[in-house]
């Protein structure tokens, strides 16, 4: 027994020297379980949680995701001078259990924090079934894997985990290819590179609704006299304890308890105005807070700010690129709290999305003329239509039905933003690429005519469609390109289906444009004054 547990240490010691793993690798967060891949969400809090010791931040925000996608810490950073910001905001699933664990290990694991920002939405205030957020999630998992007893003797060994399974699941590779990293998953990849370069930021990638479906889903949301319509018996327990108060109450008694402060903002919302009844509840809970505790500071002082509709995506989420305007509200909030001057100025209107995706004055670099030769066609059957369109008409085969060119000349790690205007023929959907002719980048946008929808993938920054009143559509998509050759392409697809399917004949699309513009910065929906 004795020489089993000398061996066993001597096996843990060289690993410890060897490898060097930090406590997050040597946490038992992720499973690494047999035919159970980890959630996208875990491998997003792992990444935050590595980033942790040596992010050296002044400011740690935690909370959901309207501050994960919401608040970019590089642009609020620049707003406060010396100050270092991080964002371990993630998902409203985490749980306030698992924003208080964040909050503990943030005081345990970064000498240089002065203060915590709570950053919430008001969809997802504390209530019953956000205290502990989801089970295989939320925060039991996150207690027990970097707070709990068990996280300060967790074995050196656990960080070879991702490896040890990848061989034995792939049997070295016999059997299915191994892994290069954590994850396989491109999305997943990129999200995690995000969380490193953007101290803890990641762009919303949200399915977008257009058009009618996007008034109707904020006039659900809001109802008729355009109010979020909280009540305090949704926020109250058995006992007749008010969640938010009891929730908020701990969270500054911890930070008190450290000597930080405890910041707790809350996210613009879409809807016109907060329940008056609820509003009252809130404030004079919050109030209470603040005498108690001088520690805590709450923003906005009205509690419930508006910002236009047009510039969600969902009800927590601003559309990318606005997340400069709420970044250098919260700084304003952080120079507050701190006692620090501020650049960012409170009277700074916030802008309506584009009318236009393109500058009145801008020329593309790329326009498609006729679909010749130089297209490489498959399962479709392209003729001339009137003017310069082309009628695109899938064949009756079982195969994939998608057309695609290559574009040479430009400039190397520039953004480019594609532009397709077609009228649909039936009802399909189309995935817009647009790619690195070589090993690089690649970006699809997913337009959905029929079901009035659209959701970007991979690396475009942005992309969405548009739905115009003549019955076309605008779909498009915006990447940094990394070389000077990139292909194009469209597939058409069945609505939630891929490729190959079986065409019909008959559907297809009216293809009325594809133009690519080279711009110097991603964000293509703000007004051309706020664009790079």
């Amino acid at each position: 027994m004795l020489l089993a547990a000398a061996i066993i240490g001597l096996i843990e010691g060289a690993i410890a020297l060897i490898v060097e793993p930090d406590m997050v690798e040597r946490s038992n967060y992720l499973n690494w379980m047999y035919g159970e891949p980890d959630p996208f969400h875990k491998f997003v809090i792992y990444q935050k949680m590595r980033e942790v010791p040596t992010s050296e931040a002044d400011v740690i925000q935690v909370g959901d995701s309207s501050g994960f996608h919401g608040i970019r810490p590089n642009l609020a950073m620049k707003e406060l001078d010396g100050v270092r910001y991080f964002s371990l905001s993630c998902c409203a699933n985490t749980g306030f259990d698992g924003y208080y664990d964040f909050v503990k290990f943030a005081i345990d694991h970064d000498p240089n924090l002065r203060a915590i920002v709570l950053y919430l939405t008001f969809n997802n205030l504390p209530q019953q079934r956000l205290i502990g957020g989801d089970a295989k999630l939320g925060a039991a998992k996150i207690h027990e894997a970097y707070v709990g007893p068990w996280s300060i003797v967790e074995l050196p060994s656990l960080a070879l985990r991702p490896v040890v399974t990848d061989a034995l699941y792939t049997l070295f590779g016999l059997v299915a290819p191994r892994r290069t990293g954590l994850t396989n998953s491109s999305d997943t990849l990129n999200v995690m590179q995000s969380v490193h370069d953007e101290h803890g930021w990641w762009a919303e990638h949200d399915t977008r609704n257009v058009g009618d479906k996007e008034k109707e889903f904020f006039r659900q949301l809001c109802g008729p006299n355009d109010t979020w319509d909280l009540h305090a018996t949704g926020f109250t327990s058995a006992d007749g304890e008010f969640f938010p108060l009891i929730t908020f109450d701990k969270f500054a008694a911890l930070a008190k308890s450290h000597g930080k402060k405890l910041i707790i903002v809350f996210h613009p919302h879409p809807c016109g105005k907060l329940n008056d009844e609820f509003k009252q509840t809130l404030d004079d809970s919050l109030s209470s807070l603040k005498r108690k505790y001088p520690n805590l500071y709450v923003y906005p002082e009205g509690l419930f700010e508006h910002w236009p509709r047009e510039i969600f995506t969902s009800a927590d989420h601003l559309y990318v690129g606005y997340e400069r305007y709420s970044s250098r509200r919260v700084a304003r909030f952080v120079a507050a709290a701190l006692g620090l001057p501020s650049k960012a100025r409170d009277d700074t209107p916030i802008p309506l999305p584009s009318l236009s995706l393109v500058h009145a004055d801008e020329k593309p670099v790329w326009q498609n003329g006729s679909i010749d030769h130089k297209w490489h066609i498959e399962g479709l059957v392209a003729t001339p239509a009137s003017g310069s369109s082309w009628r695109i008409l899938e064949t009756a085969q079982n195969e994939r039905h998608y057309f695609e060119t290559g574009i040479s000349g430009l400039a190397p790690n520039h953004y480019y933003l594609v532009v397709v205007s077609y009228k649909p023929i039936g009802e399909r959907t189309i995935n817009l690429v647009l790619r690195d002719a070589g090993k690089g980048h690649e970006g699809v946008t997913v337009c959905n005519p029929g079901g009035l929808e659209s959701v970007r993938r991979a690396d475009f920054y942005d992309g969405s469609m548009i739905a115009n009143a003549d019955g076309s559509v605008t779909c498009w998509g915006i990447i940094k390109l990394t070389q000077d050759q990139a292909f194009l392409g469209i597939d058409l697809l069945p609505r939630n289906g891929g490729f190959p399917y079986q065409g019909d004949g008959k559907s297809g699309m009216l293809l009325q444009n594809i133009s690519v513009y080279v711009r110097s910065h991603p964000d293509v929906v703000l007004g051309a004054e706020e664009r790079g």
